[in-house]
């Protein structure tokens, strides 16, 4: 049986399934980490994510945006790093723009991130 949320090959029990990956309380193992500017859209929403925290802030005032949330994302692939070439220089961002999702539980697909858990 696959997880309808991650689609994941389910765990059989006795009398039910269970995901591994949706039903733990929060994300295992090794994740790529960035920042993302965090505008409180509902999830899943497209946005640039920068490798620090110190690039996300550089970009919202160069873009005359007063310094919001910003909150680090997480992936299961790899964040690709580039330059910045636009407006805004010299802030390093992700290659692609990424989905980003409220919590683990999401298919896996390139361009997707998580919020990180509070404490994470």
């Amino acid at each position: 049986m696959i997880c309808d949320v991650c689609k994941r090959p389910m765990t059989a029990l006795f009398y039910s399934y269970t995901c591994e990956h949706c039903d733990r309380p929060g994300p295992s193992g090794a994740y790529d980490r960035g920042f993302v500017v965090w505008r409180e859209r509902v999830p899943p929403s497209e946005e640039y994510v920068f490798r620090s925290r110190e690039d996300a802030e550089r970009w919202c005032k160069h873009r005359g945006h007063e310094v919001k949330a910003i909150r680090i994302v997480l992936t299961e692939s790899t964040f690709r790093w580039k330059m910045s070439a636009g407006s805004v220089t010299d802030v390093e961002l992700a290659d692609h723009l990424f989905e980003i999702y409220a919590d683990h539980r999401y298919e896996p697909k390139p361009f997707r991130a998580f919020l990180a858990p509070a404490a994470a």
